[in-house]
């Protein structure tokens, strides 16, 4: 199984730069009532990638491939 090339190699040790993290658990319904009420717009949204748009489908659908 795998291939030497597939970029599964072994394990290595990274360094992480630190970061904040919630202690408290945040359902998906509680953020979605967040972004409801303040009107914030995650990086997520504000990022714009237009290879991940509907398009690529689009050209994937003429070229026979399925999804």
């Amino acid at each position: 199984m795998g291939r030497l090339t597939d970029g599964e190699g072994p394990v290595r040790e990274v360094d992480v730069s630190a970061f904040w993290i919630d202690p408290q658990v945040v359902t998906t319904r509680q953020f979605a009532e967040f972004i409801e009420s303040t009107g914030y717009r995650t990086e997520a949204e504000t990022f714009r990638l237009t290879a991940s748009r509907d398009g690529c489908w689009d050209s994937a659908g003429r070229s026979g491939l399925t999804t």
